[in-house]
């Protein structure tokens, strides 16, 4: 069986691969010994073989996940992939291979790749192997969440915490935060933990999401446009600390940083602070704070920092490297 899940909603496609690999453990003996993950933008041929035919003599069945393979340096292995799943007939073989990257995506009807922080139609090679992939039975695009669906999804994460939250604070939520699921997640259930089983409200956003995170937040990226390298690496600390989870963190400085790359491209003369903001969609508080940082950066600083901070994010998911000690690094080379 062959599974291609594939989107820029790697939060919603990260979920389901953990069911599937819930279900497998479940469901499959021995199976410790046969189930693998492959980083796909390193690997190659033999080694992805290797990993299909591996396990022990017991294992009846196996699982291999493989990340990022559009990711690769190596041209040669998109049709040598491809051939190899054709000629075993991996498609209709009981051992399950999940082929997983976020880095594609659809746009106005066209298959695109993320590279570092530009995006590109497919090559020859890659849109072969990506047809074939996509026209699996079981092919997925994750597509991010907007509008109803995301206030929906806020409300169904609060109720899976023992909460609720009603529409106007569902929708100031959305607005602060943005539609990064991954820390759209944390906030919601930090909120509902608090709240449960009372409802939460907009005073609630207020009080603990602009209110509290964003400010550090904004205190970080102020220390970085300063190049004060100490001050940044000690509010860095401080959220540690606080028991705020690295990833968590790592996504929210992502996302202050696209904010002020926005409002750097952005024509903002005779507009005031509302007026972009409606434009951007972003909320108010959040573009009048990265007016004023976004002063202090060259825009390709900002592109260059994007990028550094989309690889360690890609690093940490798959497992490369310490996320804390890359961040650490990119703060101390300002």
């Amino acid at each position: 069986m062959i599974i291609f899940f594939y989107g820029q909603n790697d939060f919603r496609a990260k979920q389901k691969i953990t069911e599937l690999k819930d279900k497998f453990y479940r469901e499959v003996k021995n199976s410790d010994h046969s189930l693998n993950v492959i980083d796909g933008a390193s690997c190659d041929l033999n080694s992805l073989a290797n990993s299909l035919s591996s396990g022990s003599l017991f294992t009846v069945k196996r699982m291999t996940i493989v990340e990022n393979l559009f990711n690769t340096h190596k041209p040669t292995l998109y049709p040598e992939i491809l051939n190899y799943l054709q000629e075993n007939r991996l498609a209709e073989s009981p051992d399950i291979i999940l082929f997983y990257d976020p880095s594609l995506y659809s746009e106005k009807g066209k298959t695109m790749k993320q590279v570092g922080d530009t995006p590109r139609p497919l090559n020859v090679s890659e849109k072969i192997l990506f047809e074939f992939l996509s026209h699996q039975k079981f092919s997925q695009e994750y597509q991010p969440l907007t509008g109803t669906e995301l206030i929906n999804w806020l409300k169904t994460e609060a109720k899976k915490n023992g909460s609720s939250i009603d529409s106007a604070a569902s929708q100031n939520l959305a607005a602060l935060v943005g539609d990064d699921l991954w820390a759209l997640y944390q906030e919601i259930t930090k909120l509902a933990q608090y709240k449960k089983p009372t409802e939460i409200k907009s005073a609630d956003i207020k009080q603990f999401v602009s209110g509290n995170f964003d400010e550090n937040i904004f205190a970080l990226t102020d220390a970085i446009s300063q190049k004060n390298k100490n001050v940044a690496l000690r509010i860095l600390e401080e959220q540690l600390r606080s028991g705020l989870p690295l990833e968590y963190i790592l996504v929210m400085i992502r996302r202050q940083i696209k904010i002020l790359l926005q409002l750097k491209q952005t024509d903002l003369a005779g507009h005031s602070a509302s007026d972009i903001a409606v434009s951007l969609k972003l909320h108010p508080f959040v573009v009048k704070k990265g007016l004023e940082q976004a002063r202090r950066f060259l825009e390709t600083d900002l592109q260059k920092m994007l990028t550094k901070l989309m690889d360690i994010d890609r690093a940490n998911k798959i497992g490369i490297g310490d996320p804390q000690t890359l961040i650490d690094l990119l703060i101390s080379e300002l």
